[in-house]
């Protein structure tokens, strides 16, 4: 990192040139970076404006964009010449990152890293003077992922790194560009659903150049980044219509001269089935006497008889709004009242599921 002082000389008119405009070589790599970003907010956002009328997954997704920013602490390895006073190649560094996360597996990031200081004395014509040189640049990397838990991933990754790097001391400053690789491993923390914690060392091979001097960096950091998460929403299809079919069913219940209770109530078991499985099915109850006494305490009685149909449906779950009643009174016999059999069999509730043909 820290080079031997040089004359003026050894840089020449054209390397000068180069450092002069160094900004503007630069720019489309910067451009890229800018480019990635932008594609990389842009599916995420494209994904999170789903239609609202869909409905929500549960299934969390692992296709997300994401920034962050890591404090670190970074040592050059070899940053100084072995004649050196003093040699300070340990200092704070940092930066800040963004990438996509394509699945639970890969992601992309670039980042922008300042990798510090080394700090040096040299003896230069009997005299002690202070060198410094510092490097920063622009990282892109691929990230292989890891899920060791629900909340824990290990996580390699490997790419390269844009340096600019700058030695000042002495009558001349002096600086340079170049590529390098860099490798690094780490483990990752999941706070909550947007928020992620990492720990993470980056190793950087032969940053700096012949010109400034050159170095490995050993880069160890703490980071947080927020994940740009959405939920999935895909649309589900309804549940098929179930068509029920009933068919018509009659039944008949008899009574005691006289009467209006309900001798066996098992008899109502089918019709209690039916109306309180299938809210739409109804119930037609018409009752009916025979011929003794007169013709209006006759009505009343086949009411009362219905009515005791119906209070024995309603007790057994059945809705009122299912239920229709009818009094016929004496009218309408089955058989003639001549006699004791057929007065019998005209005292009578007729019992009528119509049929159903509907949706349930």
């Amino acid at each position: 990192m820290i080079s031997i002082i040089k004359s003026h000389e050894h840089l020449n008119l054209k390397k000068m040139y180069l450092l002069a405009f160094h900004p503007l070589l630069t720019k489309p790599f910067i451009l890229l970076m800018v480019l990635l970003f932008s594609l990389c907010i842009s599916m995420s956002a494209n994904a999170i404006q789903k239609k609202d009328n869909e409905n929500l997954s549960a299934l969390q997704q692992h296709a997300f964009a994401y920034v962050g920013a890591k404090l670190s602490v970074n040592h050059y390895q070899n940053a100084c010449q072995s004649w050196a006073i003093d040699c300070d190649a340990t200092d704070i560094a940092g930066g800040f990152y963004a990438g996509y996360q394509f699945n639970k597996y890969f992601a992309l990031e670039a980042a922008y890293l300042n990798l510090g200081k080394v700090d040096a004395i040299y003896p230069i014509n009997e005299a002690e003077k202070n060198f410094t040189g510092s490097m920063q640049g622009i990282e892109i990397s691929a990230l292989a992922l890891y899920p060791l838990s629900n909340d824990f991933n290990a996580f390699a990754k490997a790419g390269v790194f844009n340096w600019q790097a700058k030695s000042e001391g002495g009558p001349l400053t002096q600086k340079d560009y170049g590529l390098s690789p860099t490798i690094g491993l780490g483990l990752s923390y999941q706070i909550s659903k947007q928020w992620q914690a990492r720990l993470e060392y980056q190793y950087f091979a032969n940053i700096g150049s012949a010109e400034i001097g050159g170095a490995n960096a050993h880069l160890s950091s703490l980071g947080i980044s927020y994940q740009f998460k959405h939920e999935k929403r895909i649309l589900s299809k309804p549940a098929p219509l179930e068509i029920v079919y009933l068919e018509t069913i009659q039944s008949r219940i008899l009574f005691d001269f006289a009467q209006t209770d309900l001798l066996l109530e098992h008899d109502l078991d089918i019709a209690i089935t039916r109306l309180t499985t299938y809210k739409k099915a109804t119930v037609v109850l018409t009752g009916y006497t025979d011929n003794t006494g007169k013709e209006t305490f006759n009505l009343q009685l086949s009411k009362q008889r219905v009515q005791s149909i119906k209070k024995t449906l309603l007790d057994r779950g059945v809705q009122a709004s299912q239920i229709t009643e009818v009094y016929k009174g004496e009218s309408d016999p089955i058989i003639g009242n001549d006699s004791r059999e057929h007065r019998h069999l005209n005292r009578r509730v007729d019992i009528l599921l119509p049929a159903l043909n509907s949706n349930q």
